[in-house]
């Protein structure tokens, strides 16, 4: 586990913005905004986590930094180049090095594919792998994620592999081109609650084998503390608090994190935080406001007018909440 503030920038995100047409009233169009002006970084071998219940935008945020949704505003800077820029061409070559690992381990793998076929087709685009050498690389890429013995393993369809090891071929399948940064989309929340350790540790460790870096994908405070060096809360779209993980673990100061900290194991917050609604975000175009005006127990006039400003309470943790304004 890294800090970012210590190592040099892979990825810089500037007030990235996403908007979706959605149905309205009467057939209408509406747009709403999913993502609205996320900004991070990213650094070499460094975690982060993006953190946030279903609905609060982490997962287009991951989505839209790979590329695979086109942002309307903002800026995706990679090693200082703006991929928000870049072609059809040149988004190939990004993928290389971008590489994405998704929440359903049997759903992102091809039910009548073997292990083997998974595998081997992104070896052979990134690195015109043939023959021998291709089973060899296979063989190399199962080893590295757990899954031995290898040559058992190679000849499997998804079916027959329990959720865990479909999540460990993902992984292998994401690491084939040999990318410097994943995005890993809630990889333990589908699966058991005795091997999401297991998955864990093999993240970690990868980071350290290959110098990865990654943004972790997740609803879960727990293990968001574990795996990142610095934690992402999102709501309704937007960064609502950012800190070192461990300072956001003991000094959350938004609503929202105590809220999600109150719903974590072990949380030394003894009951779930009052709330004045449990609805889902409002994320239309042109709403108002802090996003989490409607269930927030702390809600000012100002809340409902303005969205608040993003304030630093300490070296490196900001807010975003009245409650601490001047």
């Amino acid at each position: 586990m890294s800090v970012n503030s210590k190592t040099s920038d892979l990825l810089e995100v500037r007030d990235l913005t996403v908007h979706f047409s959605v149905p309205g009233r009467f057939g209408s169009m509406k747009k709403i905004v999913p993502v609205d002006h996320v900004s991070f970084r990213l650094g070499q071998k460094d975690t982060i986590a993006l953190v946030g219940e279903s609905g609060s935008g982490k997962t287009t945020t991951g989505r839209t930094v790979l590329r695979l949704i086109r942002p309307v505003y903002g800026e995706i800077l990679y090693q200082g180049h703006d991929v928000v820029k870049w072609s059809a061409r040149q988004l190939v070559r990004y993928h290389r090095s971008a590489q994405m690992i998704f929440q359903d381990p049997y759903g992102s793998l091809n039910p009548v594919h073997t292990v083997f076929q998974h595998l081997a087709l992104p070896l052979r685009n990134a690195h015109k792998t043939r023959n021998a050498s291709l089973t060899d690389l296979v063989d190399e890429l199962l080893n590295t994620v757990g899954l031995t013995p290898a040559m058992d393993m190679r000849e499997k369809y998804p079916h027959e592999l329990s959720g865990g090891q479909r999540q460990r071929v993902a992984i292998a399948r994401a690491l084939a081109v040999h990318p410097q940064f994943l995005v890993a989309d809630e990889p333990i929340s589908m699966l058991d609650v005795s091997i999401r350790a297991g998955i864990l540790h093999l993240l970690e460790d990868l980071q350290a084998n290959f110098g990865l870096s990654m943004i972790y994908i997740t609803h879960d405070l727990a293990s968001a503390r574990y795996i990142a060096g610095r934690i992402f809360v999102m709501y309704g779209g937007v960064i609502v608090e950012s800190a070192y993980s461990g300072d956001l673990i003991k000094n959350p100061y938004h609503p929202y994190t105590r809220l999600l900290l109150a719903a974590s194991p072990g949380s030394r917050f003894t009951g779930p935080l009052p709330e004045t609604g449990s609805g889902a975000p409002n994320l239309e175009e042109h709403r108002a406001g802090c996003v989490f005006q409607e269930r927030c127990p702390y809600v000012m006039p100002q809340c409902r007018i303005e969205r608040p400003p993003v304030l630093e309470i300490d070296v490196s943790h900001n807010v975003a909440c009245y409650l601490y304004s001047s």
